[in-house]
């Protein structure tokens, strides 16, 4: 699997600057706008939640080589698989993003 950073990075950013050919109404413009708003916030917050699971590990892969203390490590495996899931199904989000 290839890295969809640069993919999505194009897509959010045709999302926010994508203007539609013809006249809108003012609700259809409201309805555009605030779609497009939330897909980016919701990629925002995907992002950040994506960043936040890997810092554990990080941190947990640190204290055992580091400070020689594998508890924090052993916990987090104890736990990966449904963090591992978690984390797939938002990388997975990610690029369903880029498939539009």
């Amino acid at each position: 699997m290839h890295h969809p950073g640069p993919e999505l990075i194009r897509a959010l950013r045709d999302i926010k600057t994508n203007r539609p050919a013809g006249k809108l109404l003012g609700d259809e413009r409201a309805t555009l706008e605030g779609g497009k708003s939330q897909i980016l916030h919701g990629a925002k917050a995907t992002s950040d939640e994506i960043r936040r699971i890997i810092s554990v590990y990080d941190k947990a892969y640190d204290d055992m080589i580091e400070e020689k203390n594998p508890r924090l490590f052993r916990e987090f495996l104890l736990g990966a698989p449904n963090l591992f899931l978690e984390i797939g199904e938002k990388v997975g989000t990610m690029q369903h993003i880029t498939c539009f």
